[in-house]
């Protein structure tokens, strides 16, 4: 059975409220027939994606970033098995099952860590330093590569003497630059 999920957003605070709503996808029934509609409480949290194996479109797990920067691995039926004791950024993805791209609590600096999820499991397999701050990632192709798509904010120091010259004779301003970065494995 497909479902059609749900998280409401408190407009407003940047974070989702803690509660998941999945709405059963059924030929000729309206979506506002409440019949078969799943809720799970949760903590409320930054960031969630769910692990759907790509043949058959079946949830394998949910993982999630609370907003206490914890992050929380769900089973395929929703009941949470693990929780990380260190914190972790705010920004996740999964990818085809069986791939997950997590950032890491910092500022300044960042790390990419990358976890092995198939069949449900879960299991960290790289890590990575970034110079700058994620912003989100995303699953994405680039040049027939499936991969991770990441954006990261780097904070620059312009002084007076610099080619960007500011309004503020003397004094030196931060300025954010932004790049976009993919990251893929070749081989299985």
């Amino acid at each position: 059975m497909n479902y059609l999920a749900g998280i409401r957003y408190a407009l407003g605070k940047n974070y989702f409220e803690g509660k998941w709503i999945l709405v059963p996808i059924l030929p000729d029934t309206p979506i506002s027939d409440t019949e078969g509609v799943l809720e799970k409480q949760v903590q409320s949290f930054y960031a969630s994606d769910y692990a759907i194996r790509p043949e058959d479109s079946q949830l394998m797990s949910i993982h999630m970033v609370d907003r206490d920067y914890i992050y929380r691995f769900f089973s395929d039926n929703f009941e949470q098995a693990t929780a990380e004791k260190e914190e972790r950024g705010s920004a996740l993805c999964t990818l085809d099952g069986k791939w997950l791209a997590i950032s890491n609590f910092s500022t300044g600096t960042d790390k990419l860590y990358f976890y092995r999820i198939e069949s449900g499991s879960r299991q960290q397999v790289f890590e990575n330093s970034i110079d700058g701050e994620i912003e989100f990632i995303s699953d994405g192709i680039w040049k027939t590569a499936p991969g991770f798509w990441v954006k990261v904010k780097l904070l620059n120091r312009s002084s007076s003497n610099s080619a960007l010259k500011s309004p503020s004779i003397g004094k030196s301003e931060t300025y954010a630059e932004y790049k976009l970065q993919f990251w893929s494995k070749k081989s299985e």
